[in-house]
């Protein structure tokens, strides 16, 4: 999964050289990841990139693990840093490359994570060593962020606050939840940060610094 094609192809044919593993599907987001799960497609590993349009990468991890537990999503990206390695440990990646990795090392955690039983979770072996378990799993807001927030309340706030004016409908898609989940993510953040509305929503972002 990668919103490059000659990127994703060349992922994709590297997959089909090794042994043993068949490409099932090409996907450019997470939304056309999610689109093609219409049709029961089984899927044992997928290779998912953070940084994707639409439905990027920590979204659609999550996504997976949350209605597709039998799969076990796979991380890569050109970030390296500890924040992006343990959002994707957070969201449910079981293992963690880097896009500049050789052609043997993705290969190696491509088997391991494949050949792991049912879902096993985290799999030490396919972390950089400097992962370390201590970090939120979104992208944090400023510190006036209400602490009373959850991860997925926070994320709904960043999208509902998004430049490119976001329904919910369409917060719905990104977060790849039903629009119910995202009406009780709404009444949850109006309530705990005292607003009655989107527009009052988007008002308190910008006076407290998070978004600009």
């Amino acid at each position: 999964m990668d919103d490059h094609i000659l990127v994703r192809d060349a992922i994709a044919d590297l997959v089909n050289s090794i042994p043993g593993f068949q490409v099932v599907l090409r996907a450019g987001n997470g939304l056309e990841y999610l689109a093609a799960m219409e049709q029961c497609i089984e899927v044992a590993v997928a290779v998912v990139d953070l940084r994707m349009p639409y439905m990027d990468g920590y979204e659609t991890i999550h996504w997976i693990q949350t209605n597709r537990p039998g799969t076990r999503a796979l991380a890569i990206s050109v970030e390296t840093s500890k924040i992006a390695t343990v959002r994707a440990r957070r969201c449910g990646a079981v293992g963690f490359i880097r896009k500049h990795a050789q052609k043997a090392e993705f290969m190696h955690a491509l088997t391991v994570a494949a050949s792991a039983r049912e879902r096993e979770g985290i799999i030490a072996d396919l972390w950089p060593a400097e992962t370390e378990d201590d970090a939120h799993g979104v992208t944090p807001l400023p510190k006036s962020e209400p602490r009373s927030l959850t991860d997925r309340e926070i994320r709904f706030t960043q999208l509902a606050c998004h430049e490119d004016e976001l329904t919910y409908d369409q917060i719905a898609m990104r977060m790849g939840v039903h629009r119910r989940t995202v009406d009780g993510y709404r009444a949850s953040v109006f309530q705990k940060l005292g607003i009655h509305s989107k527009a009052g929503l988007v008002l308190k972002a910008v006076r407290q610094g998070w978004i600009g």
